[in-house]
């Protein structure tokens, strides 16, 4: 299944958030207090690869501030079937953070191998050309998150070296392709 990537309404403003990305099988839906719990689990987790790259990242309402303060942040993917929440995708620009990111994280592992998360980060991703205008955009990745590696190659972002966040943590830079420099 292709996620619906023709969002070409041009560079938005504030509040475009309000026009989330669609695919077959998600909702993407701004983060709402009904996801915090899953959020956070995660964050607390050994599967956050402590790759977190800001002191509120692994804040939820970080997540909520940022849709707030810029006019649009990550989003939470929903299951169209039942509603569950399944993880946060999308676009995130935090002052420390050298690029604007498309971060893709999914909670709970039942929820890896099929094909979601690539639904979710197409999406988004193009959400962030389309809607807001990003030319360019990175992943942030934990070094020996190999799914998470695997994601950003499948997405045809390319390596381009390491960051190394205020905290002290080095995690490898995937910058995704310009859907129109191609």
């Amino acid at each position: 299944m292709r996620a619906r990537t023709d969002m070409r309404s041009g560079p938005g403003k504030r509040g475009a958030s309000r026009l989330p990305p669609e695919t077959p099988r998600l909702r993407l839906v701004m983060p709402r207090e009904a996801h915090r719990v899953a959020h956070e689990a995660f964050c607390a987790s050994d599967r956050s690869h402590a790759g977190m790259t800001d002191q509120d990242a692994g804040d939820f309402a970080a997540l909520v501030r940022h849709h707030e303060v810029l006019g649009y942040g990550p989003f939470v993917a929903e299951l169209k079937e039942d509603g569950q929440a399944i993880g946060v995708f999308g676009p995130l620009k935090l002052d420390s953070q050298p690029d604007p990111e498309i971060v893709f994280l999914i909670w709970n592992a039942a929820n890896e191998g099929r094909g979601l998360g690539y639904e979710a980060a197409v999406a988004t991703r193009a959400f962030a050309h389309w809607v807001l205008g990003w030319r360019s955009a990175v992943s942030y990745i934990a070094p020996g998150n190999a799914r998470a590696t695997r994601l950003a190659i499948r997405l045809g972002a390319l390596r381009d070296g390491v960051w190394v966040t205020p905290k002290g943590n080095s995690l490898q830079v995937w910058r995704h392709p310009d859907p129109e420099a191609a």
